[in-house]
């Protein structure tokens, strides 16, 4: 017999919000909507918080980003969610030892947490699967802690999962969440590169210490007797957020920033949010975003057990406090400011330009303006624009112009099993390609990685995580890595297509008032699945159609599978005063760049909704790729696509009066025509960004960008 995770947490009764789901927010019927902005935890309760991140483990085994994930969450609960610095407890590296992870547990959350308090535990650090006993073949899931043995040493001091639960089902309140970074089941890649990878794998599973499993059967029992439990069985609103289920929990890796890949998207997922917001719907935003970076996740399907619809972390959002940026420090006197980026996409953090521009409006015409000048990681320095005599610590503001350099290269990494000649045959070859950049792995962050199988001795590219991407692997074996290269060529575009793509999203800070909804078949139900700027919000659309009467509006699963050959719709609402211009790109399952050609409209009237495919047009979008994750990628703009409508019709052979969807031939072309027309529609002024032949300075205010993310199964 085999505990798993999804045993426990089902049996606790916990809401999971884990990977799996179609990018996008579900429409819920608006009986329900009034519960997103309710809070669940009244202004009297306290919050709490205990954070623990371990880099440095013992016998050299080090992870890079678990610091940096309580950094970042620590940042979250001060600055967004109004914790007190002295309610939270870190416990990093030497100091996460299992003895003093349960003190702080006792002393800073059993002995001080009442009825209706807020509780939040997050641990990164490595994981893995455990034996109960010696002679018992049962295995369970545990966190490894700092002080604990590495190898099958029965004394070790682990941390059953089994355990944490328990010990939070014993405290006086059920409003609490464990966000765990972590993952517990070794996942097997083709390839040997495995640099970001947080489940802890050894020849032989360990026994889990004597202590622990005694300490275990302790808490269990005492639980039994306490009252408390059946008290809150009726309402429990208790959470996890975690990375993966069976195996994949990543880091990202750089010169400059080392994080959890989950944690990161988690708090940028909650820095960015706004009413209405749940626990179902940001796991699905979280999803996307991890699923598009790992690549393919079919072991990590599980299901939902209760509580989707509660707000994250048990906390109301205030609208006024999302952003991309917190000041850490102001000098007026020297009329500079340093700050940390929190809420952008990790792509564009990754590619973020000098002379970006963040502002927050305060009450009548006073704007506070900062501008970014140097950035390293995600800590930047800038100077003061405007507004500086209200500028403080703490203080949170939006992306209001966004620069991305002229030269973006696909970031590629080469396995470590590959032997000194292939490198050197490697590198020659993708340098030809052009855009390309060969990094070293763990110095640099990678789109992907060219790798060697083990099954056949070809080449393909995966993805950070060792996941293989589609269509990349040869038929023929022994292939030579210069023949694997030009093979791959056209894969490797689309990669850097699919990357420059990624650096125009912006739904989350855009000023455009606007809303997209994709409308999809699955076993016989249709679903809505939408996304909105926040001026969207306030303009207030009506959330539900009165043709969609016949659509499943509550959908509740954690993970959409859709089958090839699936059909979608999308509408676009347009909620200004102006007219607005679209462009409709993807990345299908099968790996291919693919755009919307349209018949007559490339634009959107006021106040004016427009559907694609066009109402009984013959076409349908669709996806009928193999097994994997494909891309939907929608971008308006008050200014029009001119540049690239042109490379568009080169590319398309069909007559300009058929609507169609077309493979995309240059699709870097195509990408980088995009950014240049949102670049020239924004006309921003060189007395701001003064070096405009070099970069694209795109104003938030000008165009908005989507995207959503759906597996093929």
């Amino acid at each position: 017999m085999k505990f798993n995770r999804r045993t426990f947490l089902q049996g606790a009764g916990f809401g999971i919000a884990s990977l799996g789901g179609f990018f996008g927010d579900t429409i819920f019927a608006e009986d329900k909507l009034n519960l997103y902005g309710s809070t669940l935890a009244d202004s009297s309760s306290r919050k709490l918080a205990l954070l623990v991140g371990i880099n440095q483990y013992p016998q050299g085994n080090i992870l890079r980003g678990c610091v940096t994930d309580v950094e970042l969450q620590k940042e979250l609960l001060i600055s967004r969610f109004g914790f007190k610095n002295s309610d939270i407890v870190t416990l990093i590296n030497k100091n996460a030892g299992r003895e003093n992870i349960l003190t702080a547990f006792d002393e800073h959350l059993s002995k001080q947490a009442q009825e209706n308090d807020v509780v939040i535990f997050h641990f990164s650090g490595y994981g893995r699967q455990v034996k109960l006993q010696n002679n018992d073949q049962t295995t369970t899931e545990s966190l490894i802690t700092e002080n604990s043995a590495l190898g099958s040493d029965g004394n070790n001091k682990d941390i059953l999962l089994d355990t944490l639960i328990s010990l939070f089902q014993s405290l006086k309140t059920n409003r609490y969440t464990l966000v765990l970074d972590t993952s517990y089941e070794p996942f097997e890649v083709a390839t040997d590169t495995k640099l970001w990878l947080r489940s802890y794998h050894s020849k032989v599973v360990p026994s889990i210490g004597n202590q622990e499993f005694a300490f275990n059967k302790q808490i269990k029992q005492q639980n039994k007797g306490n009252n408390l439990l059946l008290k809150n069985k009726g309402k429990n609103a208790s959470n996890i957020f975690t990375s993966a289920t069976e195996g994949l929990a990543t880091e990202i890796t750089s010169n400059g920033f080392n994080a959890g890949l989950f944690t990161y998207n988690l708090t940028q997922s909650l820095w960015q949010s706004f009413p209405p917001i749940n626990n179902l719907i940001l796991s699905k935003k979280i999803t996307a975003n991890v699923a598009l970076i790992n690549g393919e996740l079919q072991y990590t399907k599980i299901g939902l057990a209760i509580k989707n619809d509660l707000n994250p972390y048990n906390l109301s959002f205030n609208p006024e406090l999302r952003g991309d940026l917190i000041i850490t420090r102001v000098n007026n006197v020297n009329n500079n400011v340093e700050f940390n980026l929190v809420g952008l996409p990790l792509l564009v953090l990754f590619n973020y330009g000098v002379n970006s521009c963040f502002t927050k409006e305060l009450d009548g015409n006073n704007t506070i303006t900062i501008q970014l000048n140097s950035l390293v990681g995600n800590k930047g320095k800038g100077i003061i624009l405007r507004g500086g005599d209200v500028l403080k610590p703490g203080v949170v503001l939006r992306e209001s112009i966004r620069v991305i350099p002229r030269e973006i290269d696909l970031m590629v990494g080469l396995d470590s099993t590959l032997q000194r000649i292939e490198r050197v045959d490697a590198t020659s070859a993708l340098t030809g390609v052009g855009d390309i950049k060969v990094i070293n792995l763990g110095d640099n962050y990678g789109d992907c990685i060219l790798g060697k199988l083990r099954e056949n001795g070809s080449y393909g590219l995966f993805s950070q995580a060792g996941v293989l991407l589609p269509n990349t692997m040869s038929k023929t074996p022994n292939e030579a890595v210069s023949t694997a290269v030009k093979r791959l060529g056209d894969s490797l575009k689309t990669k850097l297509a699919q990357k420059i793509f990624h650096l125009t999203l912006n739904g989350n800070s855009s000023g455009l008032p606007v809303r997209v909804a994709v409308e999809y078949s699955q076993n016989k139900q249709s679903y809505i699945s939408y996304q909105e700027t926040f001026s969207s919000v306030q303009n207030s659309f009506n959330r539900l159609s009165k043709n969609k009467s016949d659509i499943n509006i509550a959908q509740q699963k954690q993970l959409i599978n859709i089958s090839a050959g699936s059909f979608f719709s999308v509408t676009i609402n347009n909620n200004n005063d102006y007219d607005l211009y679209y462009v409709l790109l993807g990345v299908n399952a099968s790996g291919s760049a693919i755009a919307h050609f349209p018949s007559k409209n490339v634009m959107i009237n006021r106040k004016e909704s427009f559907s694609i495919p066009a109402k009984n047009a013959s076409l349908k979008l669709m996806d009928n790729g193999s097994q994997g994750i494909g891309e939907l990628i929608v971008i308006c703009s008050k200014t029009p696509f001119n540049n690239t409508f042109n490379k568009l019709y080169k590319n398309s052979d069909n007559n300009l009066q058929e609507e169609s969807i077309i493979r995309l031939e240059n699709p870097v072309a195509i990408a980088k025509s995009i950014l240049l027309d949102l670049h020239e529609g924004s006309k921003v002024d060189s007395d701001i960004v003064n070096n405009l032949t070099d970069v694209y300075a795109l104003d938030g205010n000008n165009w908005a960008s989507f995207n959503f993310v759906y597996e093929i199964s």
